[in-house]
């Protein structure tokens, strides 16, 4: 993948992850998992929220390596079109 292709994909999930909807929904997931882990009945009822909980977590920081991704090619970028080493 080019650093053009990371740059391009690190601001599409900016803006996706900066949508008031996004976030919403992130938010009421949570507090929908972290409701249920405290209301399990049974430990495999908790541990079936905690799982989800831990899941959502792992897609926000797929996201975020995606953005630092993009972040790290745009420098790249700039360094190059400056005539300075890629980092």
């Amino acid at each position: 993948m080019t650093d053009e292709d990371q740059v391009r994909e690190g601001e599409t999930i900016t803006r996706f992850l900066g949508d008031p909807t996004v976030q919403r929904t992130f938010e009421s997931l949570t507090a929908k998992y972290m409701e249920e882990w405290k209301s399990g009945k049974t430990r495999e009822d908790r541990e079936s929220a905690w799982a989800k909980t831990r899941a959502l977590d792992d897609l926000k920081d797929g996201f975020r390596a995606v953005v630092d991704a993009g972040r790290r090619a745009a420098a790249n970028t700039a360094r190059r079109e400056r005539g300075l080493p890629r980092r």
